[in-house]
């Protein structure tokens, strides 16, 4: 039947004979009713007006009756249900008609009409119409009945659905917004500019919206967490928002999927220092099913003897299925490797050449990955130690120094099994915020980070069997970060908890203008209880040790330090130290041998301590000594003279004073004699 097409000579005739239709459209006085009753169809004019029915009309035969409400131009349609009452197996059926073309109509079915609709509004755009499909069972003595009101306004005066029909192309299209509060519905199909041609629709942002599609069976599906959906020619869905607050919220694109799907371009990528971008296959609306993608990306620079050409890759989104990954490689060794869903995850790979690996599985999944890569010239003292993600074993450490001009590092060790219970400490002094040490196990994820030059310590446990333990620094000086001030250092160390042990038979041997170091058990890690470690250092002959404790921390007046001057270790010791302590000056005994018995209790245990230590031959010690003797003496001698001399000054100026007279003899015979007075510092006569 061609669009708003009402009646044949047939359709007349059969029309005269049903006259006594139960359907009425308006009041009982107006012509703008059902014009047109033929077979199972009729249709509604232009103007608004009432459907109701009640019972089984003349005019619905064969178990059926199918009411259209015409669409006009410039106006739109609101359908407005008062009314509804259902038998059982009766069913109603409500559906939007519009026109394809010059001779194709649609009629797009979108709500299965209930008790649970009523006093709903039902909107449609302008040039589309209503469909009402009503089926019901004749055995029923009493039919089921049902109200509905209609009226047409002008295209501006009320929000609408969107016009339902949409057209595909190969660029990424917006399905239109609703714009009318809920609750409302709306049907939309999109269909292909080409026969044949496949859709791809990604309904994924949702945010609130119910996206409603077809089964097999015919019946409708709701899926509120979105998805993806490919078919070829056309897509018919429903969307629907029941907020009376706000519009239905969503995110849907389209389009359609020209030569071969998925198609993976594995030429290689000349990269500079401009980023390039790269996305995998149909991004952002998929990544295909059973996909393996591989590129190849090389510098655009030459190699220089002071640094080593750098990928430097950003990440800006990912999204995968369970099994879906993208795998990194560079010079054929492989890499991080990231799956799930991560944002702005940056990698610093050098190397001269880098891959990357795209991996699906049999299910659509979404989205995909987006990502700019960029060549950097990084110098060699900012490299990491290793290349790629370093194995450690269960007792080790993980340390660097990195300059303050490095503006890009990156490393990383894992741990891969955790067979005891283990102890950890981190030591760092980062000076910026580009700085950041990261200890993920599991979903426990510790970071560190500073911009205190201060030496920051960290100590925690982890339980046997524990996931897998992954470290990594990474320094990323953005435009919006501040270079560090100063050159910055980290150690991470951990060990087995009842590891802490001491070699009581160790013997170290010191050297002259050597320092090596002493510390404690399970430096830089906490000692444990109950401990007696005896250590002993040997100088050469004709030497003596020299030590210097530069950090020392235990429990005071318990976990103790004592050093013996000579091999016995049962007498009086030279030095003890506990507590606090900062120990800059040198410590020396007068033999070959210094003996150290560190002995800790059962109960509180603190940090740790370190030593240096080295040797020095015995003369030196003596002429050293003696210069201090000499050098002391004379500076006692200059302090005790500037302090008599400072004292007789003192003395003196506190004496009192008289005034003396002296008579002046002048043997002329014109002037008297004279009389000049002194004033003479001295003690006064009695």
């Amino acid at each position: 039947m061609t669009p708003f097409q009402f009646c044949s000579w047939i359709k007349c005739f059969l029309f005269v004979a049903t006259v006594s239709s139960q359907i009425n459209a308006c009041d009982d006085d107006d012509d703008c009713g059902c014009y047109g009753c033929f077979d199972d169809l009729c249709t509604y004019g232009n103007n608004g007006g009432k459907i109701s029915q009640s019972g089984h009309g003349h005019c619905c035969t064969n178990d059926l009756c199918v009411i259209r409400v015409k669409p006009v131009s410039k106006t739109v349609l609101t359908l407005y249900l008062e009314s509804i009452i259902l038998n059982h197996g009766d069913t109603l059926k409500l559906s939007q008609y519009f026109p394809i073309d010059d001779t194709e109509t649609a009629s797009l079915h979108y709500v299965n009409v209930n008790s649970s609709y009523r006093l709903w509004t039902f909107t449609a755009a302008v040039g589309v119409g209503f469909e009402i499909e009503y089926k019901f069972q004749r055995k029923k003595f009493d039919g089921s009945s049902f109200m509905f009101y209609f009226d047409r306004v002008r295209q501006f005066d009320e929000e609408v659905c969107p016009y339902p029909l949409l057209r595909s192309s190969v660029n990424i299209t917006n399905v239109p917004d609703i714009e009318r509060l809920g609750p409302i519905r709306c049907p939309f199909r999109i269909i292909s500019s080409v026969p044949g041609r496949e859709i791809l629709l990604n309904f994924t942002d949702l945010a609130g919206t119910t996206f409603i599609g077809w089964q097999e069976s015919g019946d409708f599906r709701a899926t509120p967490y979105g998805g993806l959906k490919r078919q070829n020619d056309k897509i018919d869905f429903v969307l629907e928002g029941l907020s009376p607050h706000h519009p239905p919220r969503y995110n849907i694109t389209f389009k359609e999927l020209i030569g071969e799907p998925c198609y993976c371009d594995e030429a290689y990528v000349v990269v500079g220092t401009e980023p390039v971008r790269i996305t995998s296959p149909e991004f952002p609306i998929t990544h295909c099913s059973k996909v393996r993608c591989k590129r190849r990306f090389i510098h655009n620079d030459t190699i220089r003897h002071d640094s080593q050409p750098t990928f430097v890759a950003t990440v800006h989104f990912l999204r995968t299925e369970s099994y879906g990954y993208i795998q990194f490689y560079s010079d054929g060794i492989t890499m991080d490797r990231l799956n799930d869903t991560n944002k702005d995850v940056r990698l610093v790979l050098t190397g001269d050449i880098m891959e990357t690996e795209f991996v699906t599985d049999n299910s659509i999944g979404q989205y995909g990955y987006n990502m700019t890569v960029e060549s950097i010239q990084l110098p060699t003292e900012c490299l990491c130690p290793h290349k790629g993600v370093k194995t450690m074993p269960i007792e080790a450490d993980a340390r660097m120094d990195i300059p303050e001009y490095c503006v890009t590092v990156y490393c990383e060790w894992t741990i891969p099994s955790i067979t005891h219970d283990m102890k950890f400490v981190a030591l760092f002094n980062f000076t910026s915020e580009a700085d950041m040490l990261t200890v993920a196990t599991g979903n426990d994820i510790r970071h560190f980070s500073t911009r205190s030059r201060v030496l920051a310590r960290k100590e925690w446990k982890l339980a046997e069997n524990s996931p897998p333990v992954t470290i990594s620094y990474k320094r990323d000086v953005r435009a919006n970060s501040t270079l560090p001030s100063a050159m910055t250092s980290f150690l991470v160390s951990w060990m087995p908890s009842e590891g802490c042990y001491c070699d009581n038979s160790s013997i170290k041997s010191a050297v002259v203008g050597e320092w090596d170091v002493l510390t404690s058990p399970a430096y830089p890690l906490s000692y444990c209880n109950d401990m007696l470690c005896v250590t002993r250092i040997v100088a050469p002959e004709g030497h003596h040790v020299v030590l210097n404790i530069t950090d020392f921390y235990t429990e005071p007046y318990y976990d103790k330090l004592s050093l013996f001057d000579g091999w016995n270790i049962f007498g009086r010791p030279m030095e003890m130290f506990h507590g606090k302590k900062k120990l800059p000056h040198l410590i020396r005994n007068t033999k070959e041998t210094l003996s150290l018995v560190f002995k800790s209790d059962h109960e509180v245990y603190y940090e740790k301590y370190r030593l240096l230590f080295s040797a020095e031959p015995n003369g030196d010690s003596c002429i050293e000594a003696r210069l201090l003797v000499y050098y002391s003496v004379t500076i006692i001698t200059l302090l005790s003279i500037v302090l008599i001399a400072g004292i007789i000054v003192a003395v003196f100026r506190r004496l009192p004073t008289r005034t003396l007279y002296l008579a002046s003899v002048s043997y002329s015979d014109r002037t008297e004699p004279e009389t000049v007075c002194l004033n003479i510092q001295g003690k006064p006569s009695p």
